[in-house]
């Protein structure tokens, strides 16, 4: 069964800064289900629906499973890149 200590932070929190990746990878790990697998993958769909609601986009398109946020006030953090 899936470590609820390893879960996705809150819907409604904002990443800790601008900048932070979202990836998909191991985001299925520890699901023991196809139910477990689909539950995980709806709570991060959850989160990042959330980001979106609350102003956060992306750098540019997401490539090779990695998606870099920009806060809503268009700050990338670190170098941008």
């Amino acid at each position: 069964m899936h470590d609820s200590t390893a879960a996705a932070p809150d819907p409604s929190a904002a990443p800790a800064e601008p900048g932070q990746v979202l990836r998909a990878k191991g985001l299925m790990d520890g699901a023991e289900t196809p139910g477990e697998a689909a539950a995980l993958l709806r709570e991060e769909a959850d989160r990042i629906e959330a980001l979106g609601a609350a102003g956060w986009t992306f750098v540019g398109p997401v490539h090779d499973d990695l998606g870099q946020l920009v806060d809503p006030e268009g700050n990338a953090g670190g170098d941008g890149a």
